[in-house]
């Protein structure tokens, strides 16, 4: 069993990523890791987010639930999860905030025998998808040793799907939890 300690980041506002993050978590805690979940804050303004009802209201919600990364979560974590939308690269304010706070956790060797990984919830890996492959970048960038995590193949695009759930034994929630696992486990094996 895995003595790992998982910080699952995810930013989401309808719920679909934050769905994948919670099953990610659940792979991890399989693996037998301790897990932290954490959403990023919106960057957007409150006119842009009022004009979406499920935006606002997934938005109060979870805010509730879920609390922001920290420096501590960090120092916390032997391995760093990032779950994003399709299209939230490296370049984004929200995972350009998150990035930040792991980079500044990154002086001193702070950041050694750690790993982490991404993924979208549409990317057909990093590849095929130069957001993902920016994040994976910016994280490899800190001395975290990188998982890459590619494809949940759910398609957050399709504004009518991405304000659906995702059942619960679909194939996305399948993948994000075996990476979740995975992520545990690598982490348990460093030094």
């Amino acid at each position: 069993m895995s003595g790992a300690n998982v910080l699952v980041v995810f930013y989401s506002r309808t719920g679909v990523t934050e769905t994948l993050a919670l099953a990610a978590g659940v792979g991890a805690v399989h693996a037998g890791a301790s897990i932290r979940l954490r959403r990023i804050r919106d960057s957007a303004d409150e006119k842009t987010i009022a004009a979406h009802k499920a935006w606002v209201e997934n938005r109060e919600r979870m805010n509730k639930e879920y609390g922001a990364p920290a420096a501590a979560d960090i120092a916390w974590a032997n391995a760093i999860i990032l779950a994003a939308p399709h299209g939230f690269g490296a370049s984004s304010a929200e995972v350009s905030g998150l990035l930040k706070t792991i980079r500044s956790s990154s002086t001193d060797g702070k950041l050694a025998n750690k790993i982490a990984g991404a993924f979208d919830s549409t990317s057909l890996g990093a590849e095929n998808n130069p957001g993902l492959a920016s994040v994976l970048s910016a994280l490899a960038g800190t001395g975290l040793t990188v998982v890459p995590g590619g494809s949940v193949a759910y398609d957050s695009e399709d504004t009518a799907a991405a304000e659906k759930p995702l059942p619960a034994h679909s194939p996305e929630i399948a993948l994000a939890q075996n990476y979740g696992r995975t992520l545990a486990r690598k982490a348990d094996a460093l030094p």
